[in-house]
């Protein structure tokens, strides 16, 4: 029996479904998608990786000065997914990252 809150995940809909949500209510911060071509899924609980990857995102739009842009970038590499959360600020270290290999997924924040 499967578990439940090990579903497989797009991560692409995921980024993007972030970012749309992130950008309703609010124009002061361009938030931007760059996604890798085909990101492969992994199995993880999609609900909680959204919920992890919005407050990335919210945090970062909301300490990021009005005209500035947060770019969620989402790579492939080895038969790893990274999404990476930056703000505007020039040669910074992305403020989140969230790391998948296919069954386990781990975050870090403050550019660690």
């Amino acid at each position: 029996v499967m578990d439940p809150d090990r579903s497989i995940v797009y991560i692409a809909a995921i980024v993007r479904d972030a970012v749309g949500t992130a950008s309703v209510g609010q124009d002061e911060v361009r938030i931007r998608a760059d996604l890798a071509e085909e990101l492969p899924p992994i199995r993880g609980d999609a609900e909680r990786l959204r919920q992890v990857l919005q407050n990335l995102i919210d945090n970062a739009v909301k300490y990021s000065p009005a005209g500035d842009e947060v770019e969620v970038r989402a790579t492939r590499n080895d038969g790893r997914v990274r999404i990476e959360v930056s703000d505007g600020c020039a040669g910074a270290s992305p403020i989140g990252r969230i790391s998948a290999n296919g069954t386990t997924i781990v975050v870090s924040t403050g550019g660690t």
